[in-house]
């Protein structure tokens, strides 16, 4: 019987200690929010590259096609213009985001596995809101006039027709 619980008392020793033990995470990115927002960035701007590449070769097949001197082949070489100027911007931030998130993934294993040991909570929400923020500075439109409503807009004005129906109500009396 003393055999018995002492068996039983090894085994759930084993038990409590195999439970308790915690693996480190292998993807620590993948519940990273910033690493996934750049990644998605990475891809949104590798499909506008796609896009823009698949709709030069069309705009340089139609210039084939237009007669020369002529007002469509000035727009056709105008719209070949602007599409390689969005396909180079395209492919430069394609490079960039995707570098940041390759950049991110190793960050994140490395402030994963210092937060585990420290025992603190990873990901850091304030890195995350602050990331937000910086983004959203970083987007702001710098032309002044899309941001301050013009004097016309903000004055209210009342209808032409409305400020007849109140002429004519206030005349009856």
């Amino acid at each position: 019987m003393r055999r018995f619980f002492i068996v039983c008392s090894i085994a759930f020793m084993i038990v409590i200690t195999l439970s308790g033990c915690e693996k480190e995470d292998p993807n620590p990115e993948l519940r990273d929010p910033i690493w996934k927002d750049l990644s998605e960035r990475a891809v949104h701007y590798e499909k506008q590259r796609d896009e823009n590449k698949a709709k030069l070769k069309t705009l340089r097949e139609s210039l084939e096609k237009t007669e020369p001197n002529t007002m469509d082949m000035k727009d056709v070489r105008r719209g070949i213009a602007k599409t390689e100027k969005a396909l180079l911007g395209a492919e430069q931030l394609s490079r960039y985001y995707r570098i940041r998130a390759e950049r991110r993934r190793v960050e994140d294993k490395i402030s994963a596995r210092e937060a585990r040991s420290q025992g603190k909570e990873w990901p850091d929400k304030a890195e995350y809101s602050e990331y937000l923020v910086n983004r959203r500075v970083h987007e702001i439109n710098l032309n002044w006039n899309s941001r301050i409503p013009k004097l016309q807009d903000r004055l209210v004005r009342k209808p032409a027709k409305a400020e007849k129906a109140e002429g004519e109500g206030s005349s009856g009396h």
